[in-house]
């Protein structure tokens, strides 16, 4: 009998995925030194990888985004101190700097977020102000984005132009597919930053990730 709950076994541990995570390095016998000394501010700031509040699924999200859901104010673009593992008390490195790419100018004010497009930064606010100017005209029902919507009227019409290349599944958006190809190729995008486990889709990382909240 398995005593794995809700995911597949080979969901678990990849020792591969070890040397790509750039974490500060500690044990418990030994303390270690940090790869840059700190400096200390005095400031609240969130430990990297973690979010305040982990009552649903859609609070979490990547280390590398998790500045983007600060106020401006109250970003530091640091690094947590890691050197004492058991109080998980961190302090704040110099701040880093943080310009928009070449490649992407069109930036949004309210979180950070580059667009290499102005159109898309125009979609991307609406996140923000929570405009869905975009309507299906058989349930009504509302969007922020048009693409969202021809998505959506595919649910009424029951079009499925997106087929697998591997077996008869079809699907109404590429997203939807993307991630069912996964379960015959075995890709696993998203690792936990803790236990450092790989998962083949977000929600299976955002239910494993409530299991270290009270670490």
């Amino acid at each position: 009998m398995s005593s794995y709950t809700g995911y597949e076994r080979a969901e678990f541990f990849d020792p591969s995925y070890l040397n790509q995570i750039p974490v500060a390095q500690y044990d418990f016998y030994q303390p270690a030194q940090p790869h840059t000394e700190p400096i200390i501010t005095g400031e609240p700031v969130i430990p990297y990888g973690w979010r305040p509040d982990w009552s649903r699924p859609t609070e979490w999200i990547p280390p590398a985004q998790i500045l983007h859901t600060l106020p401006q104010e109250q970003r530091t673009y640091g690094y947590v101190d890691m050197t004492n593992p058991i109080e998980m008390k961190p302090t704040v490195l110099k701040p880093l700097a943080r310009e928009a790419p070449a490649n992407k100018p069109f930036r949004c004010q309210l979180c950070g977020k580059s667009f290499s497009q102005a159109a898309n930064l125009t979609a991307h606010k609406r996140v923000h102000t929570g405009e869905r100017p975009f309507t299906c005209s058989v349930c009504n029902r509302r969007f922020s984005q048009s693409s969202s919507l021809v998505t959506h009227r595919r649910t009424h019409t029951n079009e499925r132009p997106y087929q697998c290349t591997h077996c008869d599944k079809k699907f109404t958006d590429s997203s939807t597919l993307t991630k069912h190809l996964r379960t015959h190729t075995g890709q696993k995008p998203y690792g936990c930053d803790v236990c450092f486990m790989r998962f083949t889709q977000s929600g299976n990382l955002h239910r494993h990730m409530k299991t270290h909240k009270n670490l």
